[in-house]
């Protein structure tokens, strides 16, 4: 079951982003995105390894796989034809999805954020999907903000349990029901 979505949206600055459906045309950008931002930064908590190009092929191929299965939605942001922020949210059995978000250091603040979720909820909502939980950084703050006004409430926080610029940090595990 393919979802198909896509959406043209001005960012605060007035530009153009295109928020798409993870597609066989938009693979490449996006590997080449987590290649490139992803893997690299320090806002993402876990630790990212670097695959060999036909591990990272295998790797591709699945996350395809899920998304044209329906056990996945994946929306990727393309500003001037490049991969600039994606959101995926993997669906469980128990009518629950996991939601992941990234958003390269300059296109954030600008809305991008709040279009990517908005989006990806109305896509996951034909995915049998009765909630969507994520975790994030107590110290991030303006992520936390964006969430609660879009209807995510704190439902744990796990003390001290991730690694972020050589120091310890507080998760927040927040949900919201669809």
């Amino acid at each position: 079951m393919e979802t198909s979505y896509i959406r043209i949206f001005r960012n605060k600055k007035g530009q153009s982003i295109i928020i798409k459906s993870l597609d066989w045309q938009v693979l490449f950008k996006f590997s080449e995105f987590l290649r490139n931002h992803v893997s690299k930064s320090e806002d993402f908590f876990e630790i990212k390894k670097i695959f060999s190009l036909k591990k990272e092929s295998e790797s591709l191929t699945d996350i395809m796989k899920m998304v044209e299965d329906g056990d996945s939605v994946l929306l990727c942001a393309l500003f001037e034809n490049k991969v600039i922020g994606y959101i995926t949210i993997l669906r469980d059995t128990n009518h629950k999805g996991d939601l992941e978000i990234f958003i390269h250091k300059d296109h954030r603040n600008k809305g991008l954020g709040k279009e990517l979720i908005l989006s990806a909820i109305k896509v996951t909502k034909n995915l049998d999907t009765k909630s969507i939980y994520l975790s994030v950084r107590e110290n991030n703050r303006i992520a936390i903000n964006l969430y609660k006004k879009l209807g995510f409430t704190k439902v744990e926080k796990r003390d001290n349990n991730i690694i972020y610029k050589k120091s310890t940090v507080s998760q927040i595990i927040m949900i919201k029901r669809i």
